[in-house]
């Protein structure tokens, strides 16, 4: 885990007491209330240290919200109802072990598996956000909420078939209602070469969505359904993000180039100067996607040595993750104390010859 910059080892204690005081217990127990026994006789225990160890990792990242409630009878407005949030630089990114001998997660599909316009498929669900534009589900920048100066993913009213689901208009007025929460029943239709070019269509996944229809515009979230990453893969591509002061590049990792994680580093003709290309402030794509940007666009897909001062960065973030040209190795380091397994990734030297890795990507 990281606090402050700085890699230590999680709280075991707490993750104990939670399993031996508050839920499980220490001993595994028949339906009559007995404890169960080994061949042996001896008494079977639901945890051991290795289970502590993982459930330590689970509760990583959590921080203080840092806002008060509104609707809370305090004086003081503190959040004693939800008073945490994950810090998502802080999380341990890596699997953590189920009682069972499996995984937390197990079940859930790849990420690298979901496919194409899951946003436009049955079952894809939207919750309005009101005027607010920033999503509260996925992380994005602060600031950004209410800069009329970004680019939002808007929606054209008059052909796209996402807007009539989110719109539903008023038979006498025709304004939207804006329901509270729409779940797509069906998957919508994009069957024309006009409809496949509607921004909606041609992107990996929306965030937030901005509905003109009355009024003022409403905002709604994508909610994202839930997968799990694997930490090991094949054809991993080479990830930046931060600052490139000389040709150092801040940071740098290795990702699946399957998973809708950054946008594109995309430089002119014959330059090594990169920007971010994206239809809206913070989207993130594919690697394929992002390199088809590029080209599409007149760039080069390439591993810049700096960022840009002249061209524009359609994505709003110069800190956004963003997939290179370089390629990255997934390397593995095994503990011989506790023979753990963790991820070491091992980037292409940037322009001035260093690989900088602080953090994984998710």
């Amino acid at each position: 885990a990281l606090d402050g910059g700085n890699e230590i080892y999680p709280d075991e204690n707490y993750a104990r007491e939670i399993m031996q005081l508050f839920s499980i217990g220490l001993f595994l127990l028949n339906p009559d209330g007995t404890r169960q026994t080994d061949s042996d006789g001896n008494f079977l225990y639901t945890y051991d240290s290795d289970d502590i160890m993982s459930y330590a990792r689970a509760w990583t990242g959590f921080t203080l919200q840092n806002y008060h409630r509104g609707n809370l009878e305090d004086e003081g407005g503190e959040d004693m109802v939800d008073p945490l949030k994950i810090d998502r630089e802080k999380r341990d990114v890596f699997p953590k072990t189920d009682l069972k001998g499996g995984y937390i997660g197990d079940g859930y599909p790849l990420c690298a598996d979901l496919p194409n316009n899951m946003h436009l498929r049955k079952g894809a669900t939207f919750l309005v956000l009101g005027s607010k534009s920033n999503p509260e589900q996925q992380w994005e920048d602060p600031s950004w909420e209410g800069d009329a100066t970004l680019t939002r993913l808007e929606l054209d009213a008059s052909s796209s078939p996402l807007y009539d689901k989110l719109c539903v208009p008023d038979p006498t007025s025709g304004d939207c209602t804006f329901p509270g929460k729409v779940v797509l029943d069906d998957n919508l239709t994009y069957d024309t070469p006009t409809l496949q070019s509607l921004v909606e269509h041609s992107i990996d996944e929306v965030r937030t969505i901005k509905v003109a229809g009355g009024s003022a515009p409403v905002f709604y979230e994508y909610i994202r359904p839930p997968c799990v990453h694997k930490n090991f893969f094949d054809g991993a591509k080479k990830v930046i993000t931060g600052n490139i002061v000389g040709g150092v590049v801040s940071d740098s990792m290795c990702a699946d180039p399957h998973t809708i994680l950054a946008a594109g580093s995309c430089c002119a003709a014959s330059s090594t100067a990169g920007r971010h290309l994206c239809n809206y402030a913070g989207e993130r794509a594919t690697f394929a996607t992002a390199v088809e940007k590029c080209f599409s666009n007149g760039y080069t897909h390439c591993d810049p040595h700096s960022w840009s001062a002249t061209l524009p960065d359609s994505c709003a973030d110069s800190q956004t993750y963003s997939w290179s040209s370089g390629g990255c190795q997934v390397r593995a380091k095994i503990s011989f104390e506790t023979h753990q397994i963790a991820r070491v990734d091992y980037p292409d030297a940037d322009s001035a010859g260093q690989r900088i890795v602080r953090k994984y990507l998710r």
